[in-house]
Parts: structure tokens; sequence; C-alpha cells
């Protein structure tokens, strides 16, 4: 009796499941082949969400009914077309992808390339354009940078949201669900106090957003395709992101999403992390009069063959995001900490390229960017018009006691005098601030460059008219934003007195950044170190600053980078180049316990046993390496989901 009710249920869902995936595939069909009005044809793309909704709906019910589970979980439709993508994130971007290969001499060029693997706007624009050009109803800070730019987006999203402005809030990569990259928070709801408050993209609102870009997916290639047939064509050789029949990326399409869903949405203002470099990234389609500011935080050498395999070639990328007279604000460039660094921001501003090193390198194209005939643009050195210096007797980081997600603050004093621009004639006033005492969730000598950029940002977008962003905003902003995954201090589960860092350095600077911070934090505790890497990273180089951690032992292990084994740095290569930085370095060879392990689980226990094995039960274990090391840990000892990420 039981089988055949079983049996029977289902029957019931596969007929209920085929009946609504006829409706789905019929609202599709009549949104991609009408040929009325823009509005009309999104009245059809809405009826395909809903189609989708239900179906799901309906195959949830039926799964229910055929093997009794109350809570059952289907594949959606919109799901299921947004992983069919291609996913560089998951492949590895292609070699020179990122460079602007156009022949015009303007930096935010977006003309095509000759060749496929390179990457350019046209797809972008056209998707766009199918979902009702979303971009062009949004007020948006575009932010780019090598090092940095996350950390200055939920910086300067948080001081907006303080200012009790609507803020959609889009970043990349994600820690845990794709929607952590699609936030939007309400600063009028609750004045100051909603700095923290801002929330991921609904599983129900990401599912319609997928199946409208599915829908318009649909449409373009059918519109390619007509005009193939027409020009009698063998193929599109178009320059795309993402494959020869012009069907978008995957990036491509999420960050068409977000921008439809902070369209609908109506927030006040969009910040907007780029993707990969600036200049032919998906996110760089907004018009100066959209663009409020272009932001850059610290260039350097990162992604570097597919930038063009240069410094220079990096900050052109970069400096792609310019546009004609619209302000640009540039974070600190070298070392961090350095007594030299403001002097050669206001020499290399100022169009004086001495001081040497990469600093001036990466200003000098800066500089020639926003000079260019037609772009004209004005630029701000954030450390010249921002000072952060630690408050009084807090020098030092703080670890606070208890089971919050991120136990690490630290205390500094901001200040400010920003000289007016001369922008489009209209009057300005110079801009005063004075924080004495701003408690920080974003920790190390590092963010004090991340600080400076997002207050010099916030003080610029006030001179040019956002007048609700005041000084206890920029406080309240500062305070309340942090960022999952940097330099991230919780207590170790199962442990008495040991702590677990989590940070996603995977760059030597930011391998630096992150020993530096682990010994104000950690002065004296025995440390264990996780290490896992992507393949394409420069292992010796990050192994060699991450020495500076002085750890009593290091595992060596493997975590797959965006799902895939095969971009993933085997232990053995790590363990290999950790020697190779050791015995080749300056100074005396670090020495530590080395082990390898398979996996991140047994790689987590390994560390928390070497460490009380040795007595040392107030240790630290830090894992390190990238984002994905980082919440594969994170997972592994249940300290997932951990909030929003802006």
């Amino acid at each position: 009796m039981l089988a055949l009710a079983a049996a029977a249920a289902a029957g019931v869902a596969q007929r209920a499941t085929a009946a609504c995936r006829a409706q789905y595939c019929a609202a599709i069909s009549a949104a991609v082949l009408f040929q009325g009005s823009a509005a009309s044809k999104q009245c059809l793309v809405d009826a395909a969400a809903g189609a989708a909704a239900s179906l799901s709906s309906r195959r949830n019910t039926a799964a229910a009914a055929a093997a009794g589970d109350p809570q059952p979980h289907a594949e959606k439709p919109g799901q299921a077309f947004l992983a069919s993508l291609v996913d560089y994130e998951k492949l590895g971007v292609p070699k020179a992808a990122g460079v602007d290969s156009s022949t015009s001499s303007s930096p935010s060029s977006s003309s095509s390339s000759s060749s496929s693997s390179k990457f350019d706007l046209r797809v972008m624009r056209q998707l766009l354009a199918e979902l009702g050009d979303p971009q062009q109803q949004l007020k948006v800070v575009h932010v780019a940078g090598t090092k940095g730019k996350g950390s200055v987006v939920v910086l300067l999203s948080a001081i907006l949201r303080a200012s009790g402005l609507k803020v959609g809030t889009y970043t990349s990569p994600h820690l845990f669900d794709i929607r952590e990259r699609v936030v939007v928070g309400d600063g009028a709801a609750a004045g100051a106090a909603a700095a923290a408050d801002a929330a991921a993209v609904s599983e129900g609102d990401w599912e319609a957003l997928a199946v409208q870009a599915q829908a318009a997916v649909l449409s373009m290639q059918q519109q390619q395709q007509q005009q193939q047939q027409q020009q009698q064509a063998a193929a599109d050789d178009r320059s795309t992101t993402g494959s020869s029949s012009g069907k978008p990326s995957h990036f491509e399409v999420v960050t068409a999403m977000a921008l439809k869903h902070f369209a609908q949405q109506q927030v006040d203002v969009a910040v907007i992390e780029t993707g990969l470099g600036g200049a032919t990234d998906a996110t760089n389609v907004f018009a100066p009069s959209q663009l409020q500011l272009a932001v850059l935080t610290a260039i350097g050498l990162d992604h570097v063959e597919a930038l063009g395999g240069s410094l220079r070639s990096i900050a052109a990328a970069k400096a792609g995001i310019m546009k004609p007279g619209v302000p640009v604000v540039v974070g600190p460039q070298g070392t961090p900490g350095s007594s030299t660094t403001a002097a050669a921001a206001a020499a290399a501003a100022a169009g004086d390229a001495a001081g040497g090193g990469s600093s001036a390198e990466v200003w000098e194209v800066l500089r020639a960017a926003a000079g260019q005939p037609g772009m004209q643009c004005p630029i701000v050195a954030a450390e010249q018009a921002v000072q952060v210096t630690p408050a009084e007797r807090s020098s030092s980081i703080t670890v606070l006691t208890g089971t919050a997600p991120n136990l690490a603050r630290q205390s500094i004093s901001v200040t400010a005098a920003m000289s007016p621009l001369q922008d489009n004639g209209r009057q300005q006033q110079q801009e005063q601030l004075s924080l004495p005492n701003v408690q920080l969730q974003l920790v190390g000598s590092h963010q004090a460059g991340n600080v400076q950029t997002a207050v010099a940002a916030a003080l610029l977008l006030r001179q040019r008219g956002w007048v609700s962003i005041s000084a206890e905003a920029i406080a309240a902003g500062l305070q309340q934003a942090w960022l999952p995954g940097r330099f991230q201090v919780a207590e170790m589960p199962g442990s008495t007195g040991c702590h677990i860092v989590f940070d996603a350095a995977h760059t030597a600077d930011s391998a630096a950044a992150l020993a530096s911070t682990l010994r104000a934090a950690f002065p004296d505790q025995p440390v264990a170190l996780v290490l896992a890497m992507a393949g394409d990273k420069e292992h010796r180089e990050v192994c060699g600053a991450l020495q500076a951690c002085k750890p009593s032992v290091v595992v060596f292990t493997t975590v797959p980078i965006a799902g895939r084994h095969h971009r993933a740095a085997p232990p053995g290569t790590l363990a290999a180049q950790w020697q190779a930085a050791s015995m080749l370095g300056p100074g005396r060879p670090l020495r530590c316990r080395q082990m390898i392990q398979a996996n991140l689980g047994a790689a987590l226990e390994k560390a928390r046993h070497e460490l009380t094995a040795h007595g040392s039960r107030a240790g630290v274990v830090v894992v390190t390496g990238s984002l994905h090391a980082v919440a594969a840990a994170m997972k592994q000892l249940g300290l997932a989901p951990i909030g929003s990420a802006a």
C-alpha cells in the first residue's frame, strides 16, 4: 500500500511539474518573440518570472508528496540558467582578457578587440538594454583597485547608510552565497544606527531577476541569429566575455541582475566594485551624468597576465573607470605607513614624477588618463586630504571576549581638510573633519589607507551636494563597517582560550599586512598557520611574507577554488615554496614544523592539536591563502553564515 501511494504521489509530481514547466517555457518564448514596446515586453518577462516561481513551488510540493519530505529543495530555473553560463571565476581569466585593446586613446573606451578571449562591453550593454537599461536610473560611486577596494566599498556604503540614504552595494567575490554580492540598506529607516542594517537580495527576488536575465539573453541570441541569417554570416566573431555566440558570461549576468535590483529598489546611490581591471569590466557601464565619483584604491601586481603583464598596464586598466569631468579619489599607493608616501602622493598628483618606485609609476599612468583631452578629471589624493593616526593610548589591536563573529577592534583618530574642487563652476567650501576616537572593526595598519580613501570619497560627495553626510554619519559608518574574512577573529570552537583568525590574503602585500596585524593583536601567542591557495598566485612571495607571522607550525592543504579542484595549488607545491622562501629570504631561515594534510578538515584539526599538544592553550590558528579557504574553514567549524558582507 505504501508503495502504491508513493507511486501515485510521484505521478502527481511529474504531471504538476510538466504542466508548470510548459507554462514557464511558454512565458519565456513569448517574451523572446514579442516585437512590441519595451513596457509590454517587460510584462511578458515578469510573467516568465511568475511562471518560474510557480514551477519552483510546484516542484517543491510535488517532491514533498513523492518523498514525504516536509522541506524539499528543488532546482530553480533561474539558478539553473546561471549555472549554465561561462564562469571565469571557476575557469580562470584568459591572458590579457582585461586589457582595453581598442585603438581609441580614451581609457574608458569599450570598443571591441579582435580576440574572442578579450573582454569588452558590447554584450553587456545589449543585455542591459534588454533589461530596460537599469543602470541609467542609478547614481553611482565606482570603485576599482588591486587591494582594499572591498574594504573601501563597505566603509563608504556604511557611511552613506548612516547618512540616511538608501544604498545599493555590489561586491565580489562572495563567501557563502552569491546573493551576498547584492546588498541594499535603507539608512532612512533608523538613522545612523542603520549603518549596520543591510540585507542581501532575497531568494525569491534573486530567482525572479535570474529569469528576467534569461529572457533577455534568449532575446539577444534570437536577434543575433536573425542578423546572421540576413548577412549570411557563418559566425559572429565579436569579442565577448561569454562564448563566441554572444552569450554573456556569468559575471556579466550577475552584474546586470544587481543593477536591475538596485533600480527596482530605487536606491539613492549604488556603490559598485569592479570585478577585474576597470576599462572592460562588466561594471563599467555608467555615463558621466550618473557617476558621482570614481575611486581607485592601491594598485599593484595581481591578475598580472589578465591585465597586460605590467604595473603600468594594470594601472591603465583600473583608470578605465574614469569618466569625463567626474572627480577621482585615489587611495594611498606604495607601502602602507611609509612616512614618504604622503609627500610622494602630493608630488605625483601635482605632476612631479620624482620620488621613484611603483607609486610614482602608478601616479604617472593615472595622471595621464585623467588629463587626456576630453577627460579633465579632478584628482583628490586621499592621503593628502585625510590623516589617520592611532587614538591616544590605543596603538595596539584589541581582541574582545565573547561569541561575536568578529572580536577584533582598533581605535583611530581621523582628521581631514579637503580644498574645494573646480567642479562645473559650482561654489564649494573646504571640507573639515575631526573624529578623535573611532573604533574600527576593520583592523590593521593597512586599513588606515582604506579609511583615508573612504572618508575622502564621503567628503567629496558632500562637497558635490550630498549634504546629509555629516561627521556623525562618517564616524558611525566607520565603526559599523566590517568585511568577513579579512582579519576576522573568533574564538576557536571546541578550545579554551584559543582564537582563530580568518584572512583571505593571497598576494605578498596582503600576506605582509596579515603578518603585521597578527603580531599586533597577538604579540606573544604561538601561531599555527593553515595555508591553501589558488594555483595561479605567487606562492613563494606569499610564503615569504607569511613567515613574519613566526608560526610554530604551518599546515599546507588544498581547497577547491570556485568549486574547481584543478585551480587549487597542491599542498606539496606550497610546502616546497615555503622552504624555498625560507632558505632564499633575508636573515636566518625560519624554524617551524611543516606538515601536509590532504583536506582542510584534517589541516584544521592538526593545527589545533599541534598547539594544544605543546601546552599552547591560548594559541592562534590562522587560516589564509584565499577567500575560498576562509569560507571553507568557517563552514567546517560551524561559523557560517556570519551575516552580510556590506
